[in-house]
């Protein structure tokens, strides 16, 4: 058990690490003045999907910021993002849409638009220096209160810690 207990805790702080270095050259991406609904979202390192709930808002528009993965890479795996309603039971996505993402390249049939797939089973792996985001257009103004994002398949491609922006307006092109 001691030594088990030591590798977890050399594992914390391996992942510690690795948000710091990425943090530390890390351009910081300005969305106006747009406060995050979520400023600091980790994702566990299950691969698994992860609920995550906030106070309902009423938004049209979401920016999803990717900050860092668990692995040392810039490659990341995004599932589909599920919204909530204040309910608890995921948004229908029809009619929604992805307007803006960085990076625009993805490898080959991970595309950004597979943020709003109906299945798990489809991710959006973006390559190249962190953050990354992706903004989706909800349609029409709705109460949001939660977030599901699909767990990534590869153990080295799983993303950590994120931000959360809402937005009733469009969302300004983060810079």
């Amino acid at each position: 058990p001691l030594l088990q207990r030591m590798k977890e805790l050399g594992g914390a702080e391996a992942v510690e690490a690795n948000d710091q270095a990425y943090a530390f050259d890390q351009p910081d991406l300005s969305l106006g003045n747009l406060q995050p609904i979520i400023s600091d979202g980790i994702l566990p390192a299950t691969g698994k999907p992860h609920t995550v709930r906030f106070a309902a808002t009423t938004a049209r528009y979401a920016c999803f910021v990717l900050l860092s993965p668990h692995a040392w890479n810039d490659s990341s795996e995004i599932g589909p993002l599920t919204f909530l309603g204040p309910d608890g039971r995921p948004l229908p996505t029809k009619g929604w849409q992805v307007v803006s993402c960085q990076p625009k390249a993805a490898n080959e049939g991970r595309t950004v638009q597979n943020v709003l797939a109906s299945t798990d089973k489809l991710f959006w792996q973006s390559f190249g220096r962190l953050p990354h985001y992706v903004v989706v257009d909800t349609g029409a103004r709705q109460e949001l209160a939660g977030l599901i994002c699909a767990g990534a398949r590869g153990v080295n491609l799983r993303a950590r810690r994120f931000r959360l922006y809402l937005s009733e307006a469009p969302v300004p092109e983060p810079r």
